[in-house]
């Protein structure tokens, strides 16, 4: 729940804010219903309002608290969507969804800069990793479908195959890249 005035003091200090986007997925609605109230959950990870102030962001899990899925959380970020709990009552409709907060949404783009460019930004290693660029360490992550391509159907993520992976060079094939994805829902 980073203030204006939190967001100004990280760019006064050329820091990056990071958010813990998918926990507002799986905490969005005991969030708002329990503990913060409607407004308040609405804030929570202000990803829109850094990217506004001209901060770099960036997305990261809390594995095993969350699953290490950068897909999934990028999922999170453009949609802010939050878990519908079937045994969980909504006893205030402000907290029911689908999603929590749509005014701090990132575009896909940004979302990807956020495991990507900005990343690499905040690592200090922006001139070495981040961007596939002559001179760039080969890091990269093949995949089944351009995410970029889904701004308007950001669903279509739940279908992406990591297909393939290169790291420092060296070619690592997925041999479950046939399978589905397994998304939480």
């Amino acid at each position: 729940m980073a203030s204006d005035a939190d967001l100004a003091t990280i760019k006064s200090l050329d820091d990056t804010a990071s958010f813990l986007m998918g926990d507002l997925y799986y905490y969005g609605v005991p969030m708002c219903q329990q503990i913060l109230g409607p407004a308040r959950a609405a804030a929570l990870y202000p990803a829109a309002d850094a990217e506004s102030a001209g901060l770099h962001v960036t997305l990261h899990t809390d594995t095993p608290v969350i699953p290490p899925d950068p897909l999934f959380t990028i999922w999170v970020a453009v949609t802010r969507s939050i878990q519908q709990m079937p045994w969980y009552p909504i006893t205030n409709a402000a907290c029911a969804g689908p999603s929590l907060g749509q005014n701090e949404a990132l575009t896909m783009a940004q979302a990807v800069a956020g495991y990507t460019t900005e990343a690499a930004w905040q690592y200090g290693m922006e001139n070495q990793l981040g961007t596939v660029a002559p001179g760039y360490t080969a890091d990269l992550v093949f995949l089944s479908a351009d995410p970029l391509a889904m701004q308007s159907n950001p669903d279509g993520l739940m279908t992406i195959r990591v297909l393939a992976t290169v790291h420092h060079g060296q070619y690592f094939p997925n041999p479950n890249a046939s399978q589905t994805p397994i998304w939480p829902g």
